[in-house]
């Protein structure tokens, strides 16, 4: 490996340990990557280097008893052998073909996302606050203020009423339907226990 490249800026390597054209032949591979580049050296010559943007894609393939590294251009789409390794760098190839894809596909997502125009990309709805929003409302409820006013005037008459049933039936049961007299004035709360019905009938319906 060139010692004058940045071992800090490499993300990952991978050593392979048979030549990619040579069958049975022996040859130390070493491929890595950067945050922007892709480079390959073999048998401690740079023989590949390329931007991470032109690669499309890592591929694994797995033999008999070896496993080989397959790269593909976004130019023409064709795989390419990349290296070849014995079974034993099985493992460690998987890993380091799902590491690039992975990086490429989230340089693939950041790239497509930069290039949206301010105007494709969705806004956020401007804040408002509750006394503008209170506003807001009020001027959209103006055209139908009969309706809301006269459901605030039921809603105020059966809440009254509401609270008066307790003492209604309390008048009710202890001073007419106890008693042996009978009054008029037990049809009184009739009335009013039926104008309490319709007003919540009415205050339903509109």
């Amino acid at each position: 490996m060139d010692p004058e490249r940045d071992l800090k800026s490499v993300k990952a390597l991978l050593l392979t340990d048979l030549h990619c054209e040579t069958p049975n032949q022996k040859a130390e591979t070493l491929i890595g990557y950067t945050e922007n580049c892709f480079f390959v050296y073999l048998d401690g010559s740079l023989t590949m280097e390329l931007p991470l943007d032109e690669l499309k894609e890592l591929a694994l393939q797995k033999g008999v008893g070896c496993v080989s590294v397959e790269y593909t251009l976004k130019s023409d789409g064709e795989p390419r052998l990349l290296a070849r390794g014995s079974g034993e760098r099985k493992n460690d190839a998987a890993e380091f073909v799902k590491s690039v894809n992975r990086l490429l596909r989230s340089l693939a997502e950041g790239s497509s996302t930069e290039n949206l125009s301010a105007e494709k990309r969705p806004s956020k709805p401007p804040r408002i606050g509750k006394k503008r929003a209170i506003l807001r409302l009020l001027v959209m409820a103006k055209p139908e203020w009969k309706y809301l006013l006269v459901s605030m005037v039921f809603f105020g008459l059966t809440t009254g009423l509401g609270l008066l049933i307790p003492y209604i039936n309390r008048v009710l049961i202890d001073d007419y339907i106890q008693s042996d007299a009978v009054n008029p004035v037990i049809w009184g709360f009739v009335g009013v226990l039926a104008s309490i019905f319709l007003a919540n009938m009415l205050q339903r319906l509109i």
